[in-house]
């Protein structure tokens, strides 16, 4: 395996673990241990959070559209201004409905709506209390609250994980990867995160 897929297959694993598992019944995002599916329960408006987390002052009410059809989520000429082709379902939506972008230089960004999250954005600040992060940078995504975090730290070798709440129930997750690049990997997250709150937000 090269480098470049090494990294590629590290990046989609760690998207994978960022989806859901059960803690005391309710599934959490970010976590290290995959969920069993028999064992999940219904999502749920949480009986407690974080107290650190943020709240969402604009939901996005009309998700079920992008859950139909994600690569909606950005546009063809949004994709297009980032230097991307336009969007791919995702191969694998097993944590939910998700789409994949690609450049002609084997860069990556995917967006998935992340499924069975009762507790929104609240769930990765309470995954970061229990230590469950190799990272966690909390940043605002055009007026959403959005946190970098991922189980394993991919950054130095070219991958950013952007965790987004669009409600207080629903959290976008965007993967970046691009050639061994920090900043420019998570600065196309947050751009690709910008473009997907402004098109949910407007359709």
């Amino acid at each position: 395996m090269s480098t470049r897929a090494g990294i590629i297959a590290v990046a989609v694993a760690t998207l994978l673990l960022s989806g859901c598992t059960e803690d005391e019944g309710r599934p959490v995002a970010g976590s290290t241990e995959p969920t069993d599916p028999a064992m999940s329960t219904p999502a749920q408006q949480p009986s407690s959070s974080s107290p650190e987390a943020p709240k969402v002052n604009n939901p996005i009410t009309n998700l079920e559209q992008f859950k139909q059809s994600p690569c909606d989520m950005v546009t063809d000429q949004q994709a297009k201004s980032l230097g991307f082709n336009p969007g791919e379902p995702s191969e694998d939506a097993t944590y939910g409905p998700a789409c994949d972008w690609h450049d002609d230089n084997f860069g990556y960004f995917g967006l998935t709506l992340l499924n069975n999250q009762p507790l929104g954005i609240a769930g990765i600040y309470r995954n970061q209390e229990q230590g469950r992060y190799g990272y966690f940078e909390p940043v605002d995504v055009a007026g959403y609250p959005g946190v970098y975090a991922d189980a394993y730290d991919a950054r130095k070798e070219g991958g950013c994980t952007l965790n987004v709440g669009v409600t207080d129930t629903q959290v976008v997750t965007v993967t970046a990867l691009l050639n061994e690049n920090e900043a420019e990997a998570c600065d196309l997250a947050l751009q690709a995160a910008e473009a997907a709150v402004k098109t949910m937000s407007e359709g």
